[in-house]
């Protein structure tokens, strides 16, 4: 049996028994940090990056230092400036740059669930419908419960009661965040 000091805890951290699991198994440990480094390598190195096409008038000054009048922007930069913009509350330039991811990528979920977010907000329940059902029948998507809280409101907004009705039931049903939101409405 080995006495521990526990006073010396940081020594015990980086120090080796015989029996120790890390001394058997150096070889399994090296093999699998291999294989990881590979599989990483493959998904984000050897994967082409997702790109958008965007006139250089639609992007501001952005890309000030480009030269043509068309210009391929990598889709996770093109992305996270949208949602600055989406921050910062500047709808009308989020919405335009949403616009230009979803003529890319109509079902990208990111650019259907917060154009939608805006559409709502600006009143234009139809075309708020219209992305939120895009949004239900996209291949994946995070936003299923804002999904399902705003489709019924945008109901409630059209005069849609027996859709919003049911919708609002089925959230209630559900337990989910927006029960208790949904119960007072």
């Amino acid at each position: 049996m080995i006495n521990y000091n526990p006073k010396n805890w940081i020594t015990l951290i980086f120090s080796f028994d015989k029996s120790d699991i890390f001394r058997m198994l150096w070889k399994e440990i090296i093999y699998i940090g291999l294989l990881s480094s590979l599989i990483t390598f493959l998904i984000y190195k050897a994967k082409p990056e997702h790109k958008i096409v965007v006139a250089k008038n639609e992007l501001g000054n952005d890309y000030p230092e480009e030269s043509s009048s068309i210009v391929e922007v990598s889709y996770i930069n093109f992305l996270e400036k949208t949602l600055k913009y989406f921050n910062q509350n500047k709808q009308k330039e989020a919405l335009q740059r949403f616009e230009l991811i979803l003529e890319t990528y109509p079902d990208d979920a990111n650019a259907l669930f917060y154009s939608a977010l805006y559409l709502y907000n600006l009143n234009q329940f139809q075309l708020c419908e219209q992305r939120l059902m895009n949004l239900q029948h996209a291949r994946f998507t995070n936003y299923y419960e804002e999904m399902n809280w705003y489709l019924p409101l945008t109901y409630r907004a059209q005069y849609k009661t027996e859709a919003f009705q049911k919708m609002k039931e089925q959230i209630i049903a559900r337990k989910g965040f927006y029960s208790k939101q949904a119960e007072k409405l």
